[in-house]
C-alpha cells in the first residue's frame, strides 16, 4: 500500500486550544443559563454515583457501536471491554479473554459489519460483545508489534499504526514502516511506504476513507493510492 501523505501541518497545541477553549465557552453558557438545583433537592435516581464496574479502570480508548447505542472503551492492560449503555446508562464489563488469547487489548475499532475489532500486541479479532465471541482477522508479522487499529469504512480495510521490536529510546525506527494495511478479503497486513513519517499516533479514517494521524504534535492526512 502506498501512502500519499498531505503536509497538513496544523500544530495540535494551537488546535486543541482551540477545541478547548469552545467547549469551556459551551459548558460555562449552559452552567449560567440552566442552574441545577442543589444535591438534596435531587432525587436520589438522579444524583451522580461512581459505577462499580469502573472502580480501578481506566479506559485509554473507544469505539461507538454501528447504531450509537453502545461505546466500547479498553480496560487497560486486561482481555476486557467496558460497555457503556448510553440508552440504558449501565456500564458492564466484557470479559474476551478466551477469545483473545487472553491478551491485553491496545486498541479498538467498529467495522462495517457492526462487529467491534480489537488490536492486541500480536493480532487483530473481530468481536461481537454480546456474545462474547471473537474470530481472529490476522496476525502481526514476526518483529512488530499492532500500536493502534482503525477502519477504513470506504474501502473495508484495516490500518495498523505498528511498533517495531527496537530498544526504544537508545533505538529508532525511523527505517521501518510506521504502518500495516489490511485489505479487505486478505488475511495477511501489508507494509504501508510512508517517507517523513516515523509513526502513526492516533489513527482514524472520516467517513469518505480520509486518514487523519498525528505526529510529533501535528496533525496529519493522508489518502491511499492502491
Amino acid at each position: 500500500m502506498k501512502v500519499t501523505w498531505t503536509g497538513f501541518a496544523v500544530t495540535l497545541t494551537a488546535f486543541f486550544a482551540g477545541i478547548c477553549a469552545l467547549f469551556v465557552f459551551s459548558i460555562t453558557g449552559y452552567a449560567q443559563s440552566a442552574p441545577s438545583p442543589s444535591p438534596s433537592a435531587q432525587p436520589d435516581s438522579e444524583r451522580e454515583t461512581p459505577s462499580k464496574e469502573l472502580q480501578g479502570s481506566a479506559a485509554v480508548e473507544a469505539t461507538f457501536s454501528r447504531d450509537g447505542s453502545h461505546v466500547y472503551a479498553i480496560d487497560i492492560e486486561t482481555p476486557h471491554l467496558l460497555d457503556i449503555d448510553l440508552q440504558k446508562k449501565v456500564v458492564s464489563i466484557v470479559d474476551l479473554g478466551a477469545s483473545i488469547d487472553n491478551k491485553s487489548i491496545i486498541s479498538v475499532g467498529t467495522a462495517k459489519s457492526g462487529d467491534v475489532l480489537v488490536a492486541t500486541a500480536r493480532a487483530a479479532w473481530s468481536c461481537n460483545p454480546a456474545r462474547k465471541a471473537c474470530k481472529k482477522v490476522c496476525s502481526a508479522p514476526e518483529g512488530v508489534q499492532f500500536a493502534a487499529i482503525a477502519y477504513d469504512p470506504k474501502s473495508g480495510g484495516i490500518l495498523f499504526s505498528t511498533r517495531t521490536d527496537f530498544d526504544w529510546p537508545a533505538q529508532s525506527n525511523n527505517d521501518a514502516a510506521p504502518a500495516m494495511f489490511l485489505a479487505a478479503g486478505t488475511k495477511e497486513p501489508k507494509p504501508v511506504f510512508a517517507r517523513r513519517v516515523g509513526f502513526l499516533d492516533g489513527i482514524t479514517f472520516s467517513p469518505d476513507g480520509q486518514l487523519f494521524f498525528g505526529v510529533r504534535g501535528d496533525l496529519w492526512m493522508a489518502q491511499s493510492a492502491l
